[in-house]
């Protein structure tokens, strides 16, 4: 069996909104790969699998949360990177993993809280879903779809996208909330009819 890589998506909600919109909810960050580096071997991708497993078990999730039925555990001092060329900050951060498809850094709170502009900053966090045993990265975003009729209005909140024509939202998710107390707190909104966390999965996938 070979497995074919599969490039960062936004849910298939999100990217109908944006298509719909005339965006494009990819992190600017993510450069895709050259089209001739697409396979990988079975083998390949059974050790990249193990090497995420055995990864996560060092390092202790700051919340965990459930989405769809699925329990999904969030890093964020791990940030994850598609561009096959480091720049040179990248360089100097501590790379805890490496696949064919990504790279796995490691950002600790020190760098953060001292505002260290690199460009692994502004990247995707790691999600690890506990189901499948595999790795995806929070854009970061949260959407909402709102009843019929209304406008989303909460100052905890700041607005990355709007289509109103849909009654869908795209937010970002506050500095000072976990993702947990943001989804709780939107779900509160007798305003909102539903709420999904964008989370990029299928970073490999069998073909």
């Amino acid at each position: 069996m070979k497995i074919k890589k599969i490039f960062p998506m936004v849910s298939l909600l999100s990217a109908s909104l944006l298509y719909a919109g005339g965006g494009f909810a990819i992190n600017k960050n993510i450069q895709i790969a050259d089209s001739n580096d697409q396979i990988m071997s079975d083998a390949d991708y059974k050790k990249s699998l193990a090497e995420q497993e055995n990864l996560i078990k060092n390092y202790g999730a700051a919340e965990t949360f459930i989405q769809d039925g699925v329990k999904y555990s969030y890093y964020p001092n791990l940030k994850i990177s598609f561009n096959k060329k480091e720049s040179h900050e990248d360089k100097e951060i501590k790379k805890v993993l490496t696949t064919q498809s990504f790279k796995i850094y490691e950002v600790n709170t020190q760098m953060q809280s001292q505002g260290n502009n690199t460009s692994l900053q502004k990247k995707p966090a790691v999600i690890y879903n506990t189901s499948s045993k595999k790795f995806a990265a929070f854009s970061g975003k949260i959407i909402v779809q709102m009843k019929e009729g209304k406008t989303f209005s909460d100052s905890n909140f700041v607005i990355s996208k709007s289509y109103p024509q849909m009654n869908y939202v795209i937010l970002n998710k506050p500095e000072n909330k976990t993702i947990g107390e943001s989804i709780n707190s939107l779900k509160a909104n007798r305003d909102i009819d539903k709420v999904i966390v964008e989370i990029l999965e299928n970073l490999q996938e069998p073909m």
